[in-house]
């Protein structure tokens, strides 16, 4: 088996990083003392991964490709609405799971088969009844603990920033189904990948200029650091409609 690139470097950090330990051991004298910035700068090959990004507009085909890569057209939902508006993260894994983040608990399930990944990515995607509603901006109001009659009360500020008329009533319904425990975060999907994925993680992104900040998740992603100060990715595939204009001013921002 050909090794990937990411496994051989992960191999190399490793070696090196226990040459310079046995070094500072041998001489003392020198007092290198660097422990800390060593481990910092070898942490994201020993315990991460090679983070591919997929982006482009919603209903670009983002979801399509990466069914591509997976080997399997079932394993994310797609379609011609917003089917997420979190980021959904694919990492190898012998058996597969579905992991998903709420806001103060995390929701494992261990799959007996890649076939029920589709059922439980579909049960966290924005149902259709709500495609039309800003639904990222609405849920901040919910995880910072804003009631139903504070978000009615902000209809102008959230139309002002989404650039979306609120229909009341379907606003109203879809603040009785939504709440705080069941708005998803984060998902993660265990995928038994060929090997050559070892090592790494496929980012399906928020589609860029979906209504209601939900590019935001995006943009944050792409431009944020972790906590030691490596970027969040390492390669991005920007996936464009053939109908579609390069000059568009989404695509271009």
């Amino acid at each position: 088996m050909n090794k990937n690139e990411f496994l051989k470097y992960q191999e190399k950090v490793k070696e090196v990083k226990q040459m310079y330990y046995s070094l500072e051991n041998e001489i003392e004298e020198l007092k290198f003392n660097l422990h800390k910035s060593v481990d910092r700068l070898a942490r994201p090959f020993e315990q991460g991964y090679f983070t591919l990004a997929v982006v482009g507009k919603m209903s670009a085909g983002k979801s399509s490709l990466i069914n591509a890569l997976l080997g399997d057209n079932d394993a994310l939902p797609t379609g011609h609405f917003q089917t997420t508006c979190l980021l959904t993260s694919i990492e190898y894994s012998e058996k597969p799971y579905v992991q998903t983040k709420y806001c103060d608990r995390k929701d494992r399930k261990d799959l007996e088969s890649i076939k029920a990944i589709y059922k439980h990515t579909e049960s966290v995607a924005i149902p259709e009844k709500y495609s039309d509603l800003p639904v990222n901006l609405i849920n901040q109001y919910i995880l910072n603990d804003k009631n139903e009659s504070d978000i009615l009360a902000s209809k102008e500020e959230i139309e002002d920033e989404s650039g979306i008329e609120l229909d009341v009533d379907l606003l109203k319904d879809y603040l009785k189904d939504t709440n705080k425990n069941n708005i998803p975060i984060e998902l993660t999907i265990g995928f038994p990948l060929s090997k050559e994925f070892k090592g790494w993680r496929i980012v399906d992104t928020p589609g860029v200029e979906a209504v209601g900040g939900i590019e935001n998740k995006t943009r944050e992603f792409l431009k944020n650091k972790d906590s030691d100060g490596n970027n969040n990715v390492d390669a991005i595939i920007f996936v464009l409609k053939g109908t579609d204009n390069i000059e568009d001013k989404g695509i271009k921002e």
